[in-house]
């Protein structure tokens, strides 16, 4: 789990990304930002009920998603983060090949193309 200061937990605030937020796409997981004046990065991670019903399933990816993004936290720039898991994310992916795609996006956001 990430600590409180890097968690964006506010339905309100994960609304409005949600609504206005800028996106970018991978191949298992999709992003909405929105660049903020706060100190770091605000990350919520949102893990569909229709893809993954158990929900130790839906568990499961959070972790391999929040493990995947520790990395980065520090280099990206202050900004509130929602992570949206695609439907041909599945259950047997391996941590490996999300590692790769968070990173790819990632990335993108901390040094965007002008």
């Amino acid at each position: 789990m990430f600590s409180k200061q890097y968690r964006l937990r506010e339905s309100q605030k994960i609304a409005h990304v949600f609504k206005i937020g800028k996106h970018v796409h991978g191949k298992y997981i999709f992003v909405k930002y929105i660049p903020t004046n706060k100190k770091n990065a605000h990350i919520a991670i949102s893990v569909s009920t229709k893809l993954f019903k158990q929900a130790t399933k839906r568990n499961r990816i959070k972790r391999q998603i929040r493990e995947a993004v520790k990395p980065h936290l520090l280099k990206l720039p202050p900004m509130d983060i929602l992570i949206i898991t695609k439907k041909e994310l599945k259950i047997d992916i391996p941590s490996k090949d999300i590692n790769t795609d968070i990173s790819n996006i990632f990335n993108r956001l901390i040094s965007p193309k002008h």
